[in-house]
């Protein structure tokens, strides 16, 4: 997925929250500083359409992806007071119901 979609952060970004939708094992993914990665074998499948993933990416831009992967991952880790602005739910119910 990262040579589909250029950007390793949105990438890994998007990886995560497939695995998160598909209630795959999410422990290959770290939060760093600038935001969600997977720090397993890059050489995994993709789930879904770039093209599609890129119109979604286009339509909320990376900062809302990035944010919001970083917040779903504080929330699987345990922080139930993670807060979620309009465009983050927006994306999220894009990403999660309609791709």
């Amino acid at each position: 997925m990262r040579l589909s979609i250029g950007d390793r952060y949105v990438a890994d970004s998007l990886s995560f929250l497939f695995a998160i939708k598909n209630h795959y094992d999410v422990s290959q993914f770290a939060l760093t500083s600038k935001g969600v990665i997977y720090e397993g074998d890059a050489s995994g499948v993709l789930v879904g359409s770039c093209e599609h993933l890129m119109g979604i990416v286009r339509h909320f831009g990376e900062g809302v992806v990035l944010s919001s992967a970083v917040k779903v991952w504080e929330y699987v880790h345990g922080d139930r007071q993670v807060k979620f602005d309009q465009s983050e739910r927006e994306f999220l119910d894009a990403f999660l119901n309609k791709s």
